[in-house]
């Protein structure tokens, strides 16, 4: 039984997720000097911060709420084999697809030039290094965030929502939450969370999510990686 001040804090933190979250991506994005030179790192900077701090809000709540691990995606997979297997595999199949379209990456920039995604993808090595960071920390937090803990807090609300209409809203949730690209990157990364959210409930933990979330955005690092030698 959450208490009260529990409860409350369960509630600000779905409607940062779905209310709040989006309204500061899209401002961040649409900023008069987001294109700026300096402006894609400090905007990388900013990005961590909000992820690590979403993180440790999280963590704190799911250990002080009395919340059992396993209702928020953090306990045991249904199969260690299954899901360790299958991370591997997602894992291995991201690094070889990014790896095969490094020599479209100037079609690829050029075709991504006038979406306001676009801001995001990395110029530069350094710039490279932090988009990692960034996939790294996003892909924890938004999983931890739109399944692990929206999962619980729809059924903790709605506990007659099937597993597929739990998928199908957070996944509406996750997409929105990605308004500054557009419609077509709300379109994009609402499937995205379908999928996300599908590896969720087959494998019964985030790892297997985690994992395809950070390779998927991590991608672009690897694109557009610039070797030393094409530096010179």
């Amino acid at each position: 039984m959450l208490t009260p001040a529990v409860r409350v804090v369960a509630h600000l933190l779905a409607g940062f997720l779905v209310l709040v979250a989006p309204l500061l991506a899209y401002r961040n994005a649409h900023r008069p000097h987001a294109a700026a030179p300096g402006a894609r790192l400090r905007r990388y900077r900013w990005l961590v911060l909000r992820q690590l701090i979403l993180i440790a809000v999280l963590v704190a709540w799911i250990a002080t709420s009395g919340v059992a691990r396993a209702q928020v995606g953090l306990g045991p997979p249904l199969s260690w084999w299954w899901s360790g297997g299958a991370s591997i595999a997602v894992a291995a199949f991201m690094l070889w697809s990014a790896v095969a379209l490094r020599r479209r990456a100037p079609e690829l920039r050029d075709k991504m030039r006038h979406r306001a995604g676009a801001l995001l993808l990395p110029e530069t090595n350094r710039e490279a290094r932090w988009f990692a960071l960034v996939s790294l920390c996003g892909g924890v937090a938004e999983e931890l965030g739109y399944r692990g803990f929206l999962f619980y807090y729809a059924l903790t609300w709605w506990p007659s929502l099937s597993p597929l209409e739990l998928v199908l809203a957070t996944s509406v949730c996750f997409g929105i939450a990605h308004l500054y690209q557009g419609w077509r990157g709300v379109a994009a990364t609402t499937i995205a969370g379908v999928l996300m959210g599908a590896l969720y409930v087959a494998s019964g933990n985030l790892l297997l999510p985690i994992v395809a979330h950070i390779m998927g955005n991590m991608r672009a690092a690897v694109i557009f990686w610039t070797p030393a030698a094409a530096r010179a």
